[in-house]
């Protein structure tokens, strides 16, 4: 379930622009395997996200994109960012049974519409 905040992070940080404008590329050089690996960091990342905790810059800037990266289907997202989505989708959803993955789920994603729609992308 930490591993969901991270993938939901890397997912935000990387978005593209509709209109050419995309999201910022300042955090595109973090490592997220490491990130995602080490669960302390997961878990700051996941007070972060609901709003539990301090915030490091990458996770204070995932958190004010990530509603929009997942209602746009992450539109604004660079191609690198992009790359990194089904990675991350694979990391959310095989660890359900994190109570951190639970909290993010109900508060970003209530209804499960981002679940399925992401499900769908790993079948692909």
């Amino acid at each position: 379930m930490y591993k969901f905040l991270i993938t939901i992070c890397t997912l935000l940080i990387t978005a593209k622009a509709l209109a050419g404008e995309t999201y910022s590329t300042e955090f595109d050089h973090i490592n997220y395997k490491e990130v995602l690996a080490n669960k302390r960091l997961v878990a700051s990342y996941c007070n972060c996200l609901l709003e539990k905790g301090t915030c490091t810059a990458p996770a204070e800037y995932l958190k004010k994109i990530l509603p929009e990266a997942l209602e746009t289907d992450c539109e604004k997202c660079t191609d690198k960012q992009r790359d990194l989505i089904p990675a991350l989708v694979k990391v959310i959803l095989t660890t359900e049974d994190n109570d951190c993955f639970r909290q993010l789920e109900q508060k970003f994603d209530p209804t499960g519409e981002y679940r399925q729609k992401y499900k769908a992308l790993l079948r692909k």
